[in-house]
């Protein structure tokens, strides 16, 4: 009876063309069949370099049957065995997004060994070149980070060749808001229409479209006059085999702590609401039906409200949100809070997003002085 062969054995011989062989046992399959890695060298100290390395890595676990899986086959790999079922359905949603439209084309089918530094800053300029903004290209890079910090516990790598990589400076976004007049005008049309309430209830609270789909009753101190912000609306890919559309409504948590926050309503919002009561059900703003008012809907709505008038400035339900700090701001709000009421991270970030809005101020300011 032949003796099994223990991972890191093998047999060195000599071609006639000179050239030195070892045909090395890197494991066994589940048949029990020996699994080989054939290294070779003309000159024989070489190759027994190279058994010694091959050993050094065989002792601590390397696959070498991994060498075959690509980097497509591993991140669907990694999709279903540590992401699916244990993070919110929107996260799967933008992790597959962000791998079917950015990485399996461009560097899917790479085997999973030959992914280095290299090849992945070639990938993130590639995308920078190609027009793309830091916050997309850094989707796809955190779905390959997280894909190779799995590979790397799984032994399938040595390193995680997303280390160290390069981004390009982002560049700050202009964002979009009606002018006073244009406000006026919007809030005249929306009197007395199927999602008019919703709309000006944005305007005057500058919360996400998500935000104000998820708000129920429960959320809102009528007293008070207060909005409690807990909760965010997503679309989600609906992946139940009997599902009659492609995607649902899903109420989810804030995206971070700062998501979550108190507004004091406006005397507006709060007519708003009075209004809404009348038609009490679970949610504040909802269907006919009393389900979640679906997203696509209330965009819809909004496009085919604004064709009915003048308004230059293409406004989308972010624009609303960006027509509340503006006017705020007009009024001399503290620019600390108006960071706070829009639930922002960091007050840097609201004088990055309304520096442009800052900078008309400046010349009223000046002027207090003379």
């Amino acid at each position: 009876m032949s003796k099994r062969r223990q991972n890191g054995e093998g047999t060195i011989y000599q071609r006639k063309n000179g050239l030195w062989v070892c045909e090395l046992t890197v494991g066994y399959d589940k048949d029990g069949r020996r699994i080989k890695k054939t290294l070779s060298s003309m000159d024989i100290e070489a190759l027994k370099r190279k058994i010694n390395d091959n050993k050094y890595e065989l002792d601590r676990g390397i696959i070498y049957d991994s060498k075959n899986l690509t980097l497509n086959e591993w991140i669907n790999e990694w999709l279903n065995t540590y992401v699916q079922g244990k993070v919110k359905s929107s996260t799967y949603d933008n992790y597959e997004y962000a791998w079917k439209s950015h990485i399996e084309k461009r560097i899917g089918s790479f085997k999973l060994d030959k992914i280095t530094p290299l090849v992945i800053q070639s990938f993130i300029n590639k995308m920078t070149q190609e027009g793309y903004s830091v916050s997309t290209i850094k989707k796809p890079y955190i779905v390959l980070n997280q894909a190779f910090k799995k590979a790397l516990l799984n032994k399938l790598v040595y390193t995680n060749p997303c280390s160290g990589i390069s981004f390009p400076k982002p560049t700050p976004r202009k964002v979009v808001a009606m002018t006073s007049e244009e406000q006026r005008e919007f809030e005249s049309i929306c009197q007395d229409t199927t999602y008019g309430n919703l709309f000006l209830f944005a305007l005057n609270t500058g919360m996400r479209l998500g935000e104000l789909l998820a708000l129920t009753w429960s959320d809102v101190d009528m007293d008070c006059k207060e909005i409690h912000v807990k909760n965010t609306v997503v679309t989600v890919i609906d992946r139940n085999e009997n599902a009659v559309r492609k995607t649902r409504e899903e109420i989810n948590s804030a995206k971070t702590d700062s998501g979550v926050r108190v507004i004091p309503m406006t005397n507006k919002a709060h007519d708003i609401l009075q209004k809404q009561q009348k038609r009490a059900g679970v949610f504040c703003f909802e269907s006919a039906n009393g389900t979640i008012l679906e997203r696509r809907n209330v965009k819809r709505a909004l496009r085919q409200l604004l064709e009915k008038t003048d308004i230059q400035t293409k406004v989308t339900m972010h624009v609303l949100r960006h027509s509340f700090a503006p006017r705020l701001l007009e009024k001399g709000a503290n620019i600390k809070a108006v960071s706070e009421i829009l639930g922002h991270k960091s007050i840097q970030i609201t004088l990055d997003t309304y520096s442009h809005v800052l900078k008309d101020f400046k010349n009223d300011t000046i002027n207090l002085l003379n």
